[in-house]
């Protein structure tokens, strides 16, 4: 792809340009007859170019369709009224248009060329994709939805609430007494207004018009209300405004992306797709796909973000997908089980490989890890994988030594219980107090901000582990998940996430039967399972740690876990549920 096509430049340009329409546009005319409030049409006009910024990047299928909307308002003679500075500035932005529909059309070019070439690479070979039970199936696009949702629910709430200020504003102007004021001083550069009112009084008005040439202007006087221009008698909601049309247009971006990748990867599993024979392998948080020629894996000739990031050396696997730059895929392998092991893309496909740590290229053959990688990379360094190990056998030990075959249960300790919750409050306490002083966060804080900060609490606060003779019960959020002891193979904490590694599962697969994710090997993970940080503030070790080891423990001895004929205890023994125990 040609570098001018890259969407940085055409960017830049349309929001310099943008820029400086905005700083230099001219001021108003504000008349009693013809009061100036907010300018919803010339508002919304500049901000239709907001989300065109992020199309440009995201999505270049809506870029080029919704390049129409701000064409057409720079269509607007209107729009061209002004100096030679405003004239030079919308030049600019349509400029910046232009660059940018000529940008997302060869970028789509260059997509359409990459489908093809693969299609052909793949003989004209397709088939459906393996269907994943929905349980398992990867939600693409379903955050970005939710979140497009929430931002498009806060903007309806702010223009209501603008709307109904309005109202209220107009109809107390209707019936407020009139009178003129003589105009003492008029800055234009800050938009102040000073006037003398009848009963002799100074009074100071932010203006958004132009009066330069006015001796006297004339005023309301409600009662009960702030004194108000005739010319101006609305509130100023400009940074309200500003704010809605920000958050509406992130919202439709968030949403429109959502529903596309959902839609493609709902098309990955419906539609026959090109199948190709591949090698693969995953590092550093990244799955690169060569040729099935390049035994050396010397030249990706794609990588995606895999739902399940363990390292894996270079292997054979089937890619179905219409590989192009931003699509879907899902990626089948033989495990050395004998069964396939599927992982479906938790992000969009890029071309060529990534570019990883200097320490992601140190490795021995076909790319196994040999001396531990950083920890940027996705994986422990060796030093972690001692210090794990280490902690393992001291969870063996104190487990022999007090006996503890019996039912046990982990959730968080109660460090991370009091913290999450001191956090819930605390952030209940900020929305509630900024929601008195302001609408704006009101509405903010009510749907974005509160739901966003009370996840972490909220996962602390619910995720339990509970042991029994057959296996593991996984509780996270409201889900619920049941493992068997056979299917674990042990268990890691790193970054204040709980890992536990999964076996593929041994159940001969039905002719016909959906291919469930979570029979084929894929890890369980926990996250934000505790405060880390606080307890090594506190001198000690995180939590998580000792879970992970104790887990392990039972694993690797059957004489450690729960037994069927052991009766509940009414406290787990030492060194079992150190995390904290269900009461």
């Amino acid at each position: 792809m040609p570098r001018w096509a890259h969407p940085l430049g055409p960017v830049l340009l349309l929001a310099v340009g943008v820029a400086a329409a905005l700083l230099t546009s001219p001021a108003p005319v504000c008349t009693p007859r013809a009061p100036c409030g907010e300018q919803w049409i010339d508002a919304v006009g500049s901000m239709v170019f907001w989300p065109q910024l992020w199309w440009l990047f995201v999505l270049p299928e809506a870029a080029v369709l919704w390049t129409v909307l701000p064409a057409v308002f720079m269509a607007d003679p209107g729009v061209w009224q002004g100096g030679t500075d405003v004239r030079t500035a919308d030049a600019v932005v349509v400029a910046g248009l232009c660059w940018g529909l000529a940008s997302a059309l060869r970028r789509l070019s260059v997509r359409r060329a990459q489908r093809r070439r693969f299609r052909e690479a793949a003989g004209g070979l397709t088939a459906r994709a393996p269907v994943l039970s929905w349980a398992a199936r990867p939600k693409r696009g379903l955050a970005r939805c939710v979140l497009g949702v929430l931002l498009c629910a806060a903007t309806a709430a702010l223009v209501t609430s603008i709307v109904r200020g309005d109202r209220a504003d107009d109809r107390a102007a209707r019936t407020a007494p009139a009178a003129n004021a003589r105009v003492l001083t008029y800055r234009a550069a800050e938009g102040s207004l000073t006037v003398r009112l009848p009963d002799g009084k100074r009074h100071r008005f932010d203006v958004v018009g132009d009066y330069r040439d006015q001796r006297t202007v004339r005023v309301l006087l409600p009662a009960g209300r702030h004194v108000r221009l005739a010319a101006e008698p609305y509130e100023d909601r400009s940074d309200r405004q500003l704010l809605a049309l920000v958050l509406g247009g992130l919202g439709l971006v968030a949403l429109g992306s959502g529903a596309v990748a959902a839609g493609r990867a709902a098309r990955l599993r419906r539609v026959p797709v090109p199948v190709l024979r591949v090698l693969a392998r995953v590092r550093g948080g990244s799955a690169e796909v060569f040729a099935h020629d390049d035994t050396a894996g010397a030249h990706a000739v794609l990588h995606y973000v895999p739902r399940n990031d363990g390292r894996t050396p270079l292997h054979q696997a089937l890619l179905f997908a219409e590989a192009a730059e931003g699509g879907e895929v899902l990626l089948a392998s033989r495990t050395e089980h004998g069964r396939w092991r599927l992982d479906a893309g938790a992000g969009p496909i890029r071309t060529g490989a990534e570019v990883l740590p200097d320490d992601e290229y140190t490795g021995g053959e076909d790319g196994e890890d040999t001396a531990g990688e950083d920890a940027r990379g996705g994986g422990p360094t060796l030093k972690e994988r001692w210090d794990a190990e280490a902690r393992v056998q001291d969870a063996l030990t104190e487990l022999r030594r007090t006996g503890a075959a019996r039912p046990t249960r982990w959730r968080a300790d109660p460090i991370s219980r009091s913290a999450a919750v001191a956090f819930a409050v605390l952030t209940l306490a900020i929305a509630a107090t900024a929601a008195r002083d302001s609408v704006e966060w009101r509405v903010v804080g009510g749907f974005v901000v509160a739901p966003v900060w009370l996840a972490g609490p909220l996962a602390t606060l619910t995720w339990r582990i509970d042991a029994d003779p057959a296996g593991l019960r996984v509780r996270r959020y409201l889900s619920r998940r049941h493992v068997p002891w056979e299917r674990i193979a042990g268990a890691e904490y790193a970054g204040g996430c709980l890992t536990l590694r999964l076996r593929p599962s041994e159940k001969p697969l039905r002719e016909g039967q959906l291919v469930d994710d979570r029979e084929s090997g894929s890890d369980l993970t926990l996250d934000r399972i505790g405060a880390a940080w606080l307890a090594r503030r506190l001198g000690r070790g995180p939590a998580g740690e000792r879970v992970a080891a104790e887990i392990t423990a039972m694993v690797r001895d059957p004489l450690l876990r729960p037994q069927p004929s052991a009766a509940p205890a009414s406290e787990p023994p030492g060194g079992i549920g150190r995390m904290g125990r269900a009461d």
